[in-house]
This record gives structure tokens, C-alpha cells and sequence, in this order.
């Protein structure tokens, strides 16, 4: 994906916490990102991420940890700044780092 064909581009998180009966909050984090070459077709992925703790603070920042450490290790330490993209490459596909001309690509690891 070049980022330059993009004509819109959209990030979202939604976090969501849930405190069970045994006192422990499940604290969720989705994150998505949804791109588009026309403004009409777009191409969307999501993670999530969940933490439990006792704390509702505690939780978060155990889901907001496993989310960087999931980018750190699928997109920004190849150079790549989209979900979208980083998706990709965790599921084993080839993908380019969005700035370089097509056919320059990534590879998996």
C-alpha cells in the first residue's frame, strides 16, 4: 500500500472494562484502522487485547502494553505505520512499508 493513493485514512480505539464478580476488571482494548484509495472500498483490520487485574488501571496498562509491544514487533521496528499493514506481515504476507514504490518490499520473518 502507498500511502500517497490514500485518500482517507482512519484510526479508532475503543476501550471497554468489565468488572466480574470476583472483583477482577477484564479491561479490552480494540484498535482499527481503515483505509481507503476512493473513498468508497475500504480495507480494515482490528486487534485486541485484553488485560485482568483486580485494578481497572492495572488492567488497562496491561492491555495498552501488549498493544505496543504487538505493534513493536509487527510494524514499527520493519518501518511500517499501518495496522493494516502490520496485519499483513503477522499473518506471513509480504508487504510494502508504504513509502517505498511498489514491488520494494518487506519480507517476513
Amino acid at each position: 500500500m502507498l500511502f500517497e493513493k490514500l485518500v482517507q485514512r482512519t484510526f479508532s480505539t475503543e476501550t471497554n472494562g468489565i468488572k466480574d464478580e470476583d472483583g477482577y476488571w477484564k479491561v479490552t482494548m480494540t484498535c482499527t484502522e481503515a483505509n481507503s484509495e476512493d473513498g468508497n472500498k475500504f480495507e480494515e483490520e482490528s486487534i485486541s487485547f485484553m488485560g485482568i487485574d483486580r485494578d481497572f488501571d492495572e488492567a488497562q496498562k496491561t492491555t495498552l502494553r501488549a498493544y505496543y509491544s504487538w505493534m513493536e514487533t509487527f510494524a514499527w521496528s520493519k518501518g511500517i505505520v499501518s495496522l493494516v499493514e502490520a496485519k499483513r506481515l503477522a499473518e506471513g504476507a509480504e508487504v510494502s512499508d508504504g513509502n517505498s514504490p511498489e514491488g520494494d518490499e518487506v519480507t517476513t520473518v
